[in-house]
Formats: structure tokens, sequence, C-alpha cells
């Protein structure tokens, strides 16, 4: 590699790395003035009155299959309906959310290659919060409903992107200030003890501001064994998200 190519590949992830800085300051901005203006339901959001909504898309990625050397999705479509049953089934029960899609579907997929590192994203330790400053961060944020480096819409949708694998765990969020969620093949299809299809609802409460619990019954617990169960702070914490409006 010449000297040229290191000074190009050096600028590349300076401005990466600026352009997620950013990313997270708009975010931050954002959540702050949602969340003043969300203080009804973070007070007294364990009533779970009024109805509110959340925005959900879904995007699939492509891979180059490995046999046939042809472009195709990491899953179909028709594979992701029992999560989202799922996820609309608790997030309507539990905190009186109705989901609706960004677009005529939930699903869509990315009919290019989508890079490596964004089709095996890593969820160990604090990983998430470092790979939205790289290229997959990058990546997604190009795809991301609502955004366009500043939000163009004010119900802050949730994208989760449907990858090959995520390192570590099936799913994962990097918590309130996250667009997306990012869920792997095993996510789609996972099964508990309690609960089946729920990785996707699990990854849609940490962005809206839920935190793991130690209960097995609850949504939140880490283990694919988990319940639905929510506590009184929950429904306060989800309700008052900004990607949970009344509009």
């Amino acid at each position: 590699m010449g000297v040229f190519s290191s000074i190009k590949n050096i600028v590349k992830k300076v401005v990466r790395a600026v352009k997620g800085a950013v990313r997270w300051a708009v975010k931050i901005g954002v959540t702050l003035v949602m969340g003043g203006l969300n203080i009804f339901d973070l007070l007294v959001g364990f009533f779970n009155f009024p109805p509110k909504k959340l925005t959900l898309h879904i995007v699939i990625l492509s891979k180059v299959d490995p046999i046939d050397g042809v472009i195709v999705p990491v899953c179909q479509p028709s594979e992701l309906q029992p999560s989202i049953d799922q996820a609309e089934r608790i997030f309507r029960e539990r905190f009186n959310v109705r989901l609706r899609p960004y677009a005529s579907h939930y699903v869509e997929i990315l009919d290019d290659v989508a890079p490596p590192e964004a089709l095996k994203p890593s969820c160990c330790g604090a990983d998430a919060f470092g790979q939205d400053f790289l290229s997959q961060g990058e990546f997604y944020a190009q795809h991301t409903a609502g955004w366009v480096g500043i939000p163009i819409s004010l119900r802050f949708p949730i994208t989760a992107f449907i990858v090959e694998d995520v390192q570590c765990k099936n799913g994962c969020s990097i918590g309130p200030l996250a667009d997306y969620v990012v869920m792997d093949i095993e996510g789609v299809h996972e099964t508990g003890a309690r609960l089946n299809n729920s990785c996707l609802a699990h990854e849609m409460g940490h962005a809206c501001s839920l935190l793991h619990s130690g209960t097995e019954t609850n949504l939140m617990y880490a283990g694919v064994d988990r319940g639905d169960d929510t506590k009184w702070f929950q429904r306060n914490l989800l309700r008052s998200s900004r990607h949970v409006t009344y509009w």
C-alpha cells in the first residue's frame, strides 16, 4: 500500500468518526428535547393511557451466496412475520402502543450486497458503541428510516436491520440514542421456554430506553427464555421515549 493510499484510508476513518460524533450530538439534542416534551408519560406512563404509536421499519441485508455466487437476502420477509406479530402484541398489551410500518409494508430488502462488517456486527462488550463510528455505523445510518444526517420525521422510527450474524448475541441495540437495532437469523427464529420470536420486541425495548432485567419473566431479560411481563417504571420509560408518539 502506497503513502497516498494510507493517507486516504486515514482520512476516511477520520471523516467517519466525525460523522459519527455529529450523529450522536444530534441524537443527544433530540433525545433531550423530546424527553422534555414527554414528561407526562415519564411521570405517569404506567397508566398506559392514552394510546401511543411507534413506527417500525425492517431492512433485510443481502449477501453473496457462497455456493451459487448470486446475491440473496439473509432471510425472506415471511420469516419475520412471527416476530412482527409478537412485537405488535407485546407493545399493544403491555404499553398500549400501536406499531405501524414506516412505508407501505414493514419489511424492505436491500438488493445490493452489504459490507461484510455490516453483515456481521459485533455486540461483544462495548463493540456496539464503537462500531457506530466505523464503516458499518455509516452504512446503517445511510439506511435508517427518518434520517438523512438530520431527522426528517418527527415520528423517529426504529429501523431493525436483519443481518447474517450478530457476534456474541442474537440481537443488539445501543440504547435510547439508537434509531436502529440489529438482529440475526437466530434472533429471527429465536425460541425459548416462555416466549418465542421475542428478540425484535426486546431490542426495540432497548431502543426505547429499557435496560436488561434480572427477572426471567420480564421482556427485558437477556436470556432467550424471557417472558413479556413489564414493570411500572419500564412502562414510564418506554412511553416517554422519542420513538413513541401521539401522532
